[in-house]
Protein backbone atom coordinates (compact mmCIF):
# COMPACT_ATOMS: atom_id res chain seq x y z
CA UNK A 1 0.00 0.00 0.00
CA UNK A 2 2.91 2.32 0.78
CA UNK A 3 4.29 1.82 -2.73
CA UNK A 4 0.83 2.39 -4.20
CA UNK A 5 0.46 5.71 -2.40
CA UNK A 6 3.96 6.69 -3.42
CA UNK A 7 3.08 6.01 -7.03
CA UNK A 8 -0.16 7.91 -6.66
CA UNK A 9 1.61 10.95 -5.25
CA UNK A 10 4.00 10.94 -8.19
CA UNK A 11 1.17 10.71 -10.69
CA UNK A 12 -0.85 13.40 -8.97
CA UNK A 13 2.28 15.49 -9.38
CA UNK A 14 1.95 14.84 -13.11
CA UNK A 15 -1.60 16.02 -13.53
CA UNK A 16 -1.24 19.09 -15.70
CA UNK A 17 0.97 21.16 -17.84
CA UNK A 18 2.63 23.02 -14.99
CA UNK A 19 2.73 22.96 -11.22
CA UNK A 20 2.99 24.91 -8.02
CA UNK A 21 4.09 23.70 -4.59
CA UNK A 22 2.15 26.31 -2.68
CA UNK A 23 -1.02 27.12 -4.62
CA UNK A 24 -3.93 26.82 -2.19
CA UNK A 25 -7.14 25.63 -3.88
CA UNK A 26 -9.16 25.59 -0.68
CA UNK A 27 -12.12 27.95 -0.68
CA UNK A 28 -13.94 29.32 2.36
CA UNK A 29 -16.15 26.27 2.74
CA UNK A 30 -13.19 23.90 2.80
CA UNK A 31 -11.37 26.13 5.29
CA UNK A 32 -14.34 25.85 7.63
CA UNK A 33 -13.69 22.08 7.90
CA UNK A 34 -17.32 21.23 8.51
CA UNK A 35 -17.83 17.83 10.22
CA UNK A 36 -19.78 16.42 7.26
CA UNK A 37 -17.49 17.84 4.55
CA UNK A 38 -15.77 14.53 3.82
CA UNK A 39 -18.99 12.53 3.73
CA UNK A 40 -20.63 15.04 1.38
CA UNK A 41 -17.57 15.19 -0.85
CA UNK A 42 -17.28 11.44 -1.16
CA UNK A 43 -20.99 11.23 -1.93
CA UNK A 44 -20.52 13.61 -4.87
CA UNK A 45 -17.60 11.50 -6.16
CA UNK A 46 -19.57 8.26 -5.81
CA UNK A 47 -22.62 9.73 -7.54
CA UNK A 48 -20.38 10.94 -10.35
CA UNK A 49 -18.75 7.55 -10.77
CA UNK A 50 -22.16 5.88 -10.93
CA UNK A 51 -23.32 8.36 -13.58
CA UNK A 52 -20.15 7.92 -15.64
CA UNK A 53 -20.24 4.12 -15.44
CA UNK A 54 -16.84 3.83 -13.82
CA UNK A 55 -17.66 0.38 -12.41
CA UNK A 56 -17.59 -0.96 -15.96
CA UNK A 57 -14.15 0.54 -16.57
CA UNK A 58 -12.89 -0.89 -13.28
CA UNK A 59 -13.77 -4.38 -14.56
CA UNK A 60 -11.31 -4.03 -17.45
CA UNK A 61 -7.60 -4.79 -17.28
CA UNK A 62 -6.30 -2.89 -20.30
CA UNK A 63 -7.91 -0.25 -22.47
CA UNK A 64 -6.61 1.83 -25.32
CA UNK A 65 -7.55 4.83 -27.43
CA UNK A 66 -6.20 6.89 -30.31
CA UNK A 67 -5.29 10.46 -29.43
CA UNK A 68 -4.58 13.52 -31.58
CA UNK A 69 -3.08 16.67 -30.08
CA UNK A 70 -3.55 20.28 -31.08
CA UNK A 71 -0.98 22.64 -29.61
CA UNK A 72 -1.94 26.29 -29.77
CA UNK A 73 0.63 28.83 -30.88
CA UNK A 74 2.99 29.97 -29.43
CA UNK A 75 2.96 27.02 -27.03
CA UNK A 76 3.70 24.59 -29.85
CA UNK A 77 7.16 26.09 -30.26
CA UNK A 78 8.08 25.86 -26.57
CA UNK A 79 9.76 22.77 -25.02
CA UNK A 80 6.66 21.84 -23.02
CA UNK A 81 5.40 18.84 -24.97
CA UNK A 82 6.24 15.53 -23.31
CA UNK A 83 5.42 13.61 -26.50
CA UNK A 84 7.10 15.57 -29.26
CA UNK A 85 5.70 14.66 -32.65
CA UNK A 86 2.09 14.31 -31.47
CA UNK A 87 0.85 17.62 -32.93
CA UNK A 88 -1.85 16.67 -35.47
CA UNK A 89 -0.44 13.12 -35.65
CA UNK A 90 -2.33 10.11 -34.31
CA UNK A 91 -0.85 8.24 -31.36
CA UNK A 92 -2.24 5.20 -29.56
CA UNK A 93 -2.36 5.03 -25.76
CA UNK A 94 -2.59 1.73 -23.88
CA UNK A 95 -3.44 1.90 -20.18
CA UNK A 96 -3.47 -0.76 -17.47
CA UNK A 97 -6.69 0.31 -15.80
CA UNK A 98 -6.31 2.02 -12.45
CA UNK A 99 -2.50 1.74 -12.40
CA UNK A 100 0.21 3.99 -13.76
CA UNK A 101 1.57 1.43 -16.22
CA UNK A 102 1.02 2.56 -19.78
CA UNK A 103 2.36 2.82 -23.30
CA UNK A 104 2.13 5.08 -26.32
CA UNK A 105 2.72 4.15 -29.96
CA UNK A 106 3.25 6.81 -32.62
CA UNK A 107 1.03 6.00 -35.60
CA UNK A 108 1.94 8.89 -37.91
CA UNK A 109 4.66 11.41 -38.60
CA UNK A 110 8.43 11.23 -38.26
CA UNK A 111 8.18 8.98 -35.19
CA UNK A 112 5.78 6.47 -36.73
CA UNK A 113 6.24 3.04 -35.15
CA UNK A 114 8.10 4.28 -32.07
CA UNK A 115 6.84 2.99 -28.72
CA UNK A 116 7.39 4.56 -25.31
CA UNK A 117 6.28 2.90 -22.11
CA UNK A 118 6.20 3.24 -18.33
CA UNK A 119 6.27 0.10 -16.18
CA UNK A 120 6.56 0.38 -12.40
CA UNK A 121 7.96 3.91 -12.93
CA UNK A 122 10.67 2.56 -15.24
CA UNK A 123 10.56 4.15 -18.68
CA UNK A 124 11.40 2.18 -21.79
CA UNK A 125 11.36 2.45 -25.58
CA UNK A 126 10.89 0.09 -28.50
CA UNK A 127 11.12 0.44 -32.26
CA UNK A 128 7.80 -1.44 -32.42
CA UNK A 129 5.52 -3.26 -29.99
CA UNK A 130 7.37 -6.52 -30.74
CA UNK A 131 10.91 -5.10 -30.74
CA UNK A 132 13.56 -5.42 -28.05
CA UNK A 133 12.87 -3.27 -24.99
CA UNK A 134 15.44 -0.62 -24.07
CA UNK A 135 15.12 0.96 -20.59
CA UNK A 136 15.27 4.75 -20.63
CA UNK A 137 15.47 7.63 -18.19
CA UNK A 138 13.33 10.22 -19.99
CA UNK A 139 11.60 12.57 -17.55
CA UNK A 140 9.40 14.08 -20.26
CA UNK A 141 8.11 10.77 -21.62
CA UNK A 142 7.50 9.38 -18.14
CA UNK A 143 5.69 12.59 -17.18
CA UNK A 144 3.51 12.47 -20.27
CA UNK A 145 2.50 8.83 -19.88
CA UNK A 146 1.64 9.25 -16.20
CA UNK A 147 -0.23 12.48 -16.92
CA UNK A 148 -2.52 11.30 -19.69
CA UNK A 149 -3.17 7.99 -17.99
CA UNK A 150 -4.12 9.72 -14.76
CA UNK A 151 -6.40 12.20 -16.50
CA UNK A 152 -8.40 9.37 -18.05
CA UNK A 153 -8.53 7.38 -14.80
CA UNK A 154 -9.09 10.41 -12.54
CA UNK A 155 -12.70 9.55 -11.56
CA UNK A 156 -11.64 6.01 -10.62
CA UNK A 157 -8.76 7.19 -8.45
CA UNK A 158 -10.45 10.17 -6.76
CA UNK A 159 -12.02 7.99 -4.01
CA UNK A 160 -8.53 6.93 -2.91
CA UNK A 161 -7.63 10.50 -1.91
CA UNK A 162 -6.60 10.78 1.73
CA UNK A 163 -8.44 14.06 2.25
CA UNK A 164 -11.79 14.80 0.61
CA UNK A 165 -14.01 17.82 1.32
CA UNK A 166 -17.19 19.14 -0.22
CA UNK A 167 -16.39 22.64 -1.49
CA UNK A 168 -19.85 23.98 -2.29
CA UNK A 169 -21.46 24.88 -5.60
CA UNK A 170 -20.47 27.25 -8.39
CA UNK A 171 -22.14 28.46 -11.57
CA UNK A 172 -19.90 28.92 -14.61
CA UNK A 173 -21.25 30.00 -17.99
CA UNK A 174 -24.77 29.23 -16.78
CA UNK A 175 -23.96 25.68 -15.68
CA UNK A 176 -24.10 24.66 -11.99
CA UNK A 177 -21.33 22.51 -10.53
CA UNK A 178 -20.67 20.68 -7.28
CA UNK A 179 -17.07 21.10 -6.15
CA UNK A 180 -14.96 18.60 -4.25
CA UNK A 181 -11.47 19.31 -2.91
CA UNK A 182 -9.09 16.32 -2.75
CA UNK A 183 -5.49 15.98 -1.64
CA UNK A 184 -2.98 13.84 0.27
CA UNK A 185 -0.62 14.34 3.20
CA UNK A 186 -2.52 17.21 4.80
CA UNK A 187 -5.62 19.22 4.03
CA UNK A 188 -3.50 22.35 3.65
CA UNK A 189 -0.89 22.72 0.89
CA UNK A 190 2.34 20.80 1.37
CA UNK A 191 5.43 20.23 -0.73
CA UNK A 192 5.05 16.48 -1.09
CA UNK A 193 1.51 16.13 -2.42
CA UNK A 194 -0.68 18.07 -4.78
CA UNK A 195 -4.23 19.31 -4.74
CA UNK A 196 -7.26 19.12 -7.00
CA UNK A 197 -10.59 20.89 -7.08
CA UNK A 198 -12.99 18.61 -8.94
CA UNK A 199 -15.97 20.17 -10.74
CA UNK A 200 -18.94 17.81 -11.13
CA UNK A 201 -21.76 18.86 -13.43
CA UNK A 202 -24.87 19.28 -11.23
CA UNK A 203 -27.13 17.93 -13.99
CA UNK A 204 -25.18 15.01 -15.48
CA UNK A 205 -22.93 14.40 -12.42
CA UNK A 206 -20.00 13.96 -14.83
CA UNK A 207 -16.55 15.20 -13.88
CA UNK A 208 -16.33 18.13 -16.31
CA UNK A 209 -13.31 19.98 -14.94
CA UNK A 210 -10.43 19.74 -12.49
CA UNK A 211 -8.27 22.54 -11.16
CA UNK A 212 -4.86 21.05 -10.43
CA UNK A 213 -1.49 21.92 -8.96
CA UNK A 214 1.72 19.92 -9.21
CA UNK A 215 5.10 19.96 -7.50
CA UNK A 216 7.07 18.60 -10.44
CA UNK A 217 7.35 19.04 -14.16
CA UNK A 218 10.07 17.82 -16.48
CA UNK A 219 11.46 21.36 -16.84
CA UNK A 220 11.38 24.52 -14.69
CA UNK A 221 8.35 26.80 -14.98
CA UNK A 222 7.72 30.35 -13.70
CA UNK A 223 5.19 30.81 -10.86
CA UNK A 224 2.53 32.28 -13.17
CA UNK A 225 2.38 28.95 -15.02
CA UNK A 226 2.16 26.60 -12.05
CA UNK A 227 -1.57 26.04 -11.86
CA UNK A 228 -3.94 24.72 -14.51
CA UNK A 229 -7.47 23.63 -15.31
CA UNK A 230 -8.31 20.45 -17.20
CA UNK A 231 -11.66 20.33 -19.04
CA UNK A 232 -13.27 17.06 -20.09
CA UNK A 233 -15.90 16.32 -22.71
CA UNK A 234 -17.16 12.76 -22.34
CA UNK A 235 -18.84 10.19 -24.56
CA UNK A 236 -20.31 6.79 -23.77
CA UNK A 237 -18.10 3.87 -24.79
CA UNK A 238 -19.14 0.34 -25.76
CA UNK A 239 -18.85 -0.86 -22.14
CA UNK A 240 -21.11 1.94 -20.89
CA UNK A 241 -18.36 4.02 -19.26
CA UNK A 242 -18.31 7.69 -20.22
CA UNK A 243 -14.68 8.50 -21.03
CA UNK A 244 -13.07 11.67 -22.38
CA UNK A 245 -13.34 12.29 -26.10
CA UNK A 246 -11.91 15.82 -25.80
CA UNK A 247 -9.54 17.20 -23.16
CA UNK A 248 -8.47 20.84 -22.95
CA UNK A 249 -5.63 22.21 -20.80
CA UNK A 250 -5.82 25.83 -19.64
CA UNK A 251 -3.50 27.84 -17.46
CA UNK A 252 -4.94 29.05 -14.17
CA UNK A 253 -8.59 28.92 -13.12
CA UNK A 254 -11.42 27.78 -15.42
CA UNK A 255 -11.78 30.34 -18.18
CA UNK A 256 -12.97 30.87 -21.72
CA UNK A 257 -12.66 27.72 -23.82
CA UNK A 258 -10.72 29.63 -26.46
CA UNK A 259 -8.02 30.30 -23.89
CA UNK A 260 -6.01 27.10 -23.80
CA UNK A 261 -2.48 25.79 -24.16
CA UNK A 262 -3.38 22.56 -25.94
CA UNK A 263 -6.19 20.11 -26.38
CA UNK A 264 -6.42 16.55 -27.54
CA UNK A 265 -9.09 14.16 -28.74
CA UNK A 266 -9.53 10.52 -27.67
CA UNK A 267 -11.36 8.10 -29.96
CA UNK A 268 -11.69 4.43 -30.92
CA UNK A 269 -11.62 3.09 -27.37
CA UNK A 270 -11.10 -0.65 -27.03
CA UNK A 271 -11.20 -2.73 -23.85
CA UNK A 272 -9.18 -5.89 -23.15
CA UNK A 273 -8.55 -6.23 -26.88
CA UNK A 274 -4.88 -7.06 -26.22
CA UNK A 275 -3.08 -9.16 -23.66
CA UNK A 276 -2.12 -7.27 -20.53
CA UNK A 277 1.43 -8.60 -20.92
CA UNK A 278 2.08 -6.00 -23.63
CA UNK A 279 2.36 -3.38 -20.88
CA UNK A 280 4.78 -5.47 -18.80
CA UNK A 281 7.72 -6.24 -21.12
CA UNK A 282 10.45 -5.85 -18.47
CA UNK A 283 11.03 -8.85 -16.18
CA UNK A 284 12.08 -8.44 -12.57
CA UNK A 285 10.58 -5.05 -11.76
CA UNK A 286 8.64 -4.68 -8.51
CA UNK A 287 4.93 -4.33 -9.12
CA UNK A 288 3.44 -1.38 -7.27
CA UNK A 289 -0.06 -2.73 -7.48
CA UNK A 290 -3.36 -1.66 -8.91
CA UNK A 291 -5.11 0.92 -6.74
CA UNK A 292 -8.49 -0.47 -7.77
CA UNK A 293 -7.94 -3.85 -6.16
CA UNK A 294 -7.62 -4.36 -2.42
CA UNK A 295 -8.30 -8.10 -2.61
CA UNK A 296 -6.22 -10.43 -4.82
CA UNK A 297 -6.06 -8.86 -8.25
CA UNK A 298 -6.98 -10.70 -11.46
CA UNK A 299 -3.54 -9.61 -12.64
CA UNK A 300 -1.68 -11.55 -9.95
CA UNK A 301 -0.88 -14.54 -12.17
CA UNK A 302 0.80 -12.36 -14.78
CA UNK A 303 2.49 -9.88 -12.48
CA UNK A 304 3.95 -12.26 -9.91
CA UNK A 305 6.76 -13.14 -12.29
Amino acid sequence: MRNGLKGLSVAVGFLALVGCSHKDLRNGLVLEEAPDAEERGRAVIDTGNDAMGMAALAETELYSATANFDWKQPWRFMPMNGLRGNHHNDIRFRFATGTFDSQVEFLEGARQGDVRGLQSWQGYKQESTTAVVEPTNSAKHDWALATYHYLNDMPLLAPSAEFVAFAGTEVLNGQAYELVYVTWGSLEPNKQYDRMMLWYNADTHFLDMAEVTINDFFLPMPPAMRYATVRFERSETVIGAHLPHQVTIQLGAPGDLDSYVYSYSMRDYTFDAQELAILYPIDGLPYYGCLLYTSPSPRDGLLSR
